[in-house]
């Protein structure tokens, strides 16, 4: 304040007729004098930082935190506040005052004191402190593209190529790649129904036609020496019968037996039962079931109710499965019960056991624990079977991978004991 100006301010003080003492301090309270001195006497040049800080601390007032006045002695804020003009306040944010060191945060700069907006970290412009936005490389100070568009390359913002190519699976292919026909794609790809050869797509999967990729080939067609083909054909098999019983069902009389497809399944049955089955032939002594089957004892209901095929002695069920010893009330859907025999798919471990220990997801038929998985289930005792091993109640089930003798425990060092066989 000027020194004319503090005379008029202490005229009109004086005149309203306070206390000169009053009017004085008055005066000095309200226009700094005091602190405008001090500042001239001691510290010409400063801010008005710290005499700011000084009348919070003489008001008695809170310092240091956001958007409260600077404490006088260090730290003048709490972390990780500045001090700005006298304020505490947060930096590094757009506006915000620049931290320590004049940083800001990533795509801001420190202009006048203050974080203002930087272009940087887009295609074409300047690296933000040595990196740049996904899929940019930050190349001498500047973000650019990976090269896209062409051949084989990336395609250009996810989805454009260059002109004549077309942006397939993330890279830019030859607009007419990869069907029966056309060139194979970058790194010889072609569509699912098509594999790459000498840089053409030909189509696969058919008969006579290269195998697919995974060596597929379509239906019943197989892949053999990189061709599909059909199956070769199964030989007739010879079987007792009739000679009537034969001839009526199409088959060849030998003069001794009856010869009829090499894919039916032949058992002993009725002749009446079989006859009315729908996918049984009766050669005049034996009911031929078609495909590949496995023929147990069972019951006609049981057997019928699971989808099997009753000869009139015995439920013929499909070849992958495995007939085991079980009890009805245990053998359950997905599992077929014959009637006397649990069938299980023919991948499944089954051994000795106990229900009480054999839990899901193992199957209890009524008589065995089968593992839906390939173990290897030799004898043990419970207080040596545990993982990795399984107790079943009876045996030890350990991975197929081992090799398991019988041993003690001393003779089993390094190798897992079962309580009476060592697997290594």
């Amino acid at each position: 304040m000027s020194l004319s100006s503090r005379c008029l301010l202490a005229t009109l003080v004086l005149a309203s007729g306070c206390a000169r003492g009053e009017g004085i301090d008055s005066m000095r309270r309200d226009t700094g004098m005091d602190a405008a001195r001090d500042a001239d006497a001691s510290d010409v040049g400063s801010d008005s930082t710290s005499d700011t800080a000084s009348d919070a601390v003489d008001s008695g007032e809170e310092c240091g935190g956001d958007g409260a006045l600077c404490c006088v002695e260090e730290p003048r804020c709490a972390d990780p506040l500045v001090c700005f003009g006298g304020v505490c306040s947060t930096c590094g944010g757009l506006s915000d005052p620049c931290c320590e060191g004049a940083a800001c945060a990533l795509g801001l700069m420190c202009v006048d004191a203050r974080c203002a907006s930087l272009s940087c970290g887009d295609v074409s412009q300047p690296c933000c402190d040595g990196r740049c936005n996904t899929d940019l490389n930050c190349v001498s100070g500047s973000c650019r593209a990976p090269p896209c568009g062409g051949p084989g390359a990336s395609c250009c913002d996810g989805s454009r190529c260059n002109l004549g190519f077309a942006c397939r699976d993330g890279r830019c292919a030859a607009e007419s790649c990869g069907s029966a026909g056309a060139s194979c794609c970058p790194g010889s790809r072609c569509d699912a129904d098509a594999v790459c050869q000498y840089g053409a797509c030909v189509g696969c999967g058919t008969n006579g036609a290269p195998c697919c990729v995974g060596a597929r080939c379509n239906g019943e067609l197989s892949c053999s020496a990189g061709t599909c083909q059909p199956p070769p054909p199964v030989p007739p098999q010879c079987v007792g019968g009739t000679e009537s019983g034969c001839r009526a069902i199409g088959g060849m009389w030998n003069g001794a037996q009856c010869c009829v497809d090499g894919d039916l399944t032949c058992t002993g049955g009725m002749e009446f039962v079989c006859r009315a089955a729908s996918d049984a032939q009766w050669t005049g002594t034996l009911c031929c079931v078609g495909g590949d089957r496995q023929c147990v004892p069972g019951r006609d209901t049981y057997c019928r109710a699971a989808g099997g095929v009753w000869t009139g002695t015995s439920c013929c069920v499909p070849d992958d499965r495995q007939c085991i010893p079980g009890r009805d009330v245990n053998c359950r859907l997905p599992q077929i019960w014959t009637g006397s025999s649990c069938c299980v798919p023919e991948d499944y471990t089954c051994t000795g056991g106990l229900a009480t220990h054999c839990h899901s997801p193992q199957v209890w038929t009524g008589s065995r624990c089968c593992f839906t998985r390939s173990l290897s289930c030799v004898s043990g005792t419970s207080s040596r079977c545990f993982s990795p091993g399984i107790w079943t109640g009876t045996n030890c089930c350990v991975a197929p991978s081992l090799t398991c003798v019988r041993s003690t425990a001393s003779a089993c060092a390094g190798g897992y004991y079962t309580g009476t066989e060592c697997c290594r």
